[in-house]
């Protein structure tokens, strides 16, 4: 699922992120202005990201067959490492065509 100004997220990171929004207490201390300085080197830095890897991000998305799938299976791969699992034979992809008839 794509979240606005957020970026790619899976069900599961999206519910615990409305539930951290609200469990945590700090978040709703008074900030420093300067704090939101980071948010702005976070977009710089990303949009930099997107130069840095345009030739990879223009094959994945003019030169394969079904870019969405593609590039769905990158974020989902990516996510399994970011989560330490990596053990495949585990995996459950509930986009796979079920080929078994049932």
């Amino acid at each position: 699922m794509e979240i606005p100004l957020y970026g790619p997220s899976t069900s599961r990171d999206t519910v615990g992120l409305v539930v951290d929004f609200f469990t945590n207490p700090i978040s709703y201390a008074t900030h420093n202005p300067a704090d939101g300085i980071t948010v702005y080197a976070e977009i710089i830095r990303r949009m930099g990201d997107r130069g840095n890897y345009s030739d990879t991000i223009d094959a994945i998305l003019y030169e394969s067959a079904d870019s969405y799938s593609q590039l769905r299976l990158l974020y989902l791969q990516n996510r399994r490492f970011e989560l330490g699992q990596t053990d495949q034979a585990n995996e459950i992809d509930p986009f796979e065509l079920n080929t078994e008839g049932f």
